[in-house]
């Protein structure tokens, strides 16, 4: 058996429905309370300027008009919390939906199916936004120094995290439909 075959197994054992609660409380607050709250500050130290993390696509003179915006005291919360917070939501946020994929998967896939897999995905998109922040923090911490190439790569790494978040809502919203009607 692979490595990528154990770990998901292993996320299917620990899908109970006590864990898949727990990470949406912890997802709830820190989507509805903790990032809100940390971008609205950015916003208010960048002179409107919200975090790059929250755009799909930046071309890097894009990038950098935002990161000179946001001055001296935005680009050091802005790297705080993407060395802080934004470590920790990542690994809520995957966890939650690895562990919602998986308890609906044995609902909604047959055992043998290899959709069962897909409770991995959640884990490469947070693999990802991590990516993507030590890019960001890169950039914040370079400035006034200018990398295009990191600007593209952060942005590459931008890009890959929604539409592996977009893939996996998507999929929830399938399993659901799939474990509501009874396969």
């Amino acid at each position: 058996m692979s490595h990528l075959a154990r770990l998901s197994l292993a996320v299917h054992h620990a899908a109970s429905t006590r864990r898949v609660l727990t990470f949406a409380l912890l997802q709830a607050v820190f989507m509805l309370g903790v990032m809100p709250w940390a971008g609205a500050r950015l916003q208010a130290l960048g002179q409107g300027a919200g975090p790059l993390d929250v755009r799909f696509f930046a071309a890097p003179q894009a990038t950098w008009e935002t990161v000179d915006s946001y001055g001296a005291l935005g680009r050091a919360f802005y790297s705080t919390v993407q060395c802080t917070l934004d470590v920790a939501y990542p690994l809520v946020y995957g966890l939650f939906l690895a562990l919602l994929l998986s308890w609906l998967g044995r609902r909604a896939w047959p055992p043998g199916s290899r959709l069962q897999r897909a409770n991995l995905l959640p884990l490469l998109a947070a693999c990802f936004d991590l990516l993507e922040n030590a890019g960001i923090v890169a950039l914040l911490n370079l400035h006034p120094s200018r990398l295009d190439a990191l600007a593209w790569a952060t942005t590459g790494f931008t890009m890959a995290k929604w539409l592996a978040v977009a893939v996996c809502l998507a999929l929830v919203v399938w399993g659901a439909l799939r474990a509501w009607r009874g396969r």
